[in-house]
């Protein structure tokens, strides 16, 4: 069990003078985690979980779901799975993009090991098999690993509800309206992870789709899309999020761009009438390894197109 509270004290200065004095509460929670099933329940004070289609939002109430994504020692990616069968003790070597990532001895039969390794990204593997007479055979596969793809039948979700809270850096007790949230990501395949999410208040409904897909040798395909509908001035929008990722052992490069169209509401928003979003959202970015002297370099392009 962990209580967490934490309290901002400031002065507000006029003409050099401290004139006014006060303090705010900007959260207090309670949180209890469950490590056997992997998942954390939190009361009080929050902040939803960012799913790529919304911005997070602060709220009061509760929050319950898996955390396996913030332990270090739990593998949920895609990690690659040596499987084949050996006709007598034998020793296994996975090597990708010419180092060892991974060595071990099985018995006679079938052998299905988890590798684990400290990789990410494309790569081309060896699995190298050789037996205790001297017989060796030789194995060619390319790998992937992200991530973002969740390891086949893995399911990551959560679920909130409680009350939307605004201005909590000045005020205690802005608690608005009611609201539920959820969302859900299962890993299908190892290169294909599905999920939903749905938001509901008294003011607003929304629902949206998520895919990361693997394509084969290029690289990791996201492609996110969300719609809302918001009640009280009867407008239904929608935005798309796709993005794209090529990682190897020397470079790295990625594009990604989200439309929102004019009338697209999301929770947290302090005015549904009106949207502060923007038109569209791009960014790409290019970042270059093993580079003498400096070692790593990266390059990022961001734009945010508002309309008029």
């Amino acid at each position: 069990i962990l209580f967490n509270s934490s309290h901002l004290f400031r002065k507000t200065y006029y003409d050099q003078q401290a004139d006014v004095q006060d303090s705010s509460r900007l959260n207090t929670s309670l949180s209890f985690e469950f490590p056997e099933q992997m998942t954390t329940l939190k009361l009080g004070d929050n902040v939803s979980n960012y799913t790529g289609l919304n911005q997070s939002f602060y709220f009061g109430g509760f929050s319950f779901g898996t955390n396996f994504s913030r332990r270090p020692n739990f593998t949920y990616w895609n990690t690659p799975s040596v499987q084949g069968s050996a006709l007598t003790q034998s020793t296994v070597d996975l090597i990708i993009n010419g180092s060892q990532a991974y060595n071990a001895k099985v018995n006679p039969g079938q052998y299905n090991i988890d590798s684990n390794i400290g990789f990410s990204g494309l790569g081309e593997a060896q699995v190298i098999v050789k037996d205790i007479l001297g017989n060796t055979t030789v194995q060619n596969i390319s790998v992937f690993v992200d991530q973002r793809l969740l390891r086949p039948g893995l399911t990551d979700y959560n679920f909130s509800a409680g009350k939307l809270r605004y201005n909590y850096a000045y005020d205690d007790n802005d608690y608005r309206d009611w609201f539920g949230s959820g969302f859900v990501r299962r890993g299908i395949t190892s290169s294909t992870t599905l999920g939903a999410t749905a938001d509901y208040s008294k003011k607003l409904e929304s629902a949206g789709l998520m895919l990361s897909q693997y394509l084969y040798k290029l690289g990791l395909l996201e492609v996110n899309s969300a719609y809302s509908h918001a009640d009280e001035i009867g407008l239904e929008g929608y935005t798309v999020n796709t993005e794209f990722k090529r990682d190897t052992q020397a470079y790295s490069i990625g594009l990604r761009s989200q439309y929102y169209s004019p009338e697209f509401r999301m929770l947290g928003l302090d005015d549904y009438t009106a949207s502060y979003l923007p038109k569209q959202e791009n960014q790409i970015y290019l970042s270059r390894n093993q580079i003498p002297f400096i070692n790593n370099l990266s390059l990022s392009y961001v734009e945010r197109k508002y309309r008029e």
